[in-house]
């Protein structure tokens, strides 16, 4: 009988990592990707032009909400990104396991957004950012147990 495919995904509001695990001792990575704004300051977020973010006839608009940041917006729409690939993957059948470690602010947005199908095919979920480790010791340290 054939083994599941799995596979570990490695995220940060910076970088997502994808591997698929051949063995406990080999993994291919088969994607890297990095989000460039996740590295951008909040003032590059905001502008003096007019638009939904410009006061208009003395009403403030802003699509961040009171209390979020343009920053915070923008992950959460970098978390929508990767529940769209985790779950397109997941319908594609590409893995049949998954294991995951995000930052935990961006792992609760990318729960929000994932199918009932994903939710499923996690068998562990850690709420860290170890994006930059090797995957045998993101295996060995948290998912082999």
């Amino acid at each position: 009988m054939k083994n599941p495919s799995r596979w570990i995904v490695l995220a940060s509001h910076g970088k997502l990592v994808t591997y698929e695990m051949k063995s406990p001792k080999e993994f291919e990575q088969i994607k890297e990707e990095i989000h460039r704004k996740a590295s951008m300051r909040e003032k590059h977020f905001t502008t003096d032009k007019h638009g939904e973010t410009a006061p208009h006839a003395g009403n403030v608009h802003n699509s961040a909400g009171p209390r979020e940041t343009y920053k915070q917006l923008e992950e959460r729409e970098y978390a929508k990104h990767i529940a769209e690939y985790l779950n397109k993957a997941h319908d594609n059948k590409r893995y049949e396991w998954l294991y995951i470690a995000m930052s935990p602010a961006l792992l609760g947005y990318v729960r929000e957004h994932l199918n009932k199908g994903v939710q499923e095919a996690i068998h562990k979920q850690i709420d860290k950012d170890i994006v930059n480790e090797k995957p045998d010791q993101v295996w060995e340290r948290y998912f082999a147990a």
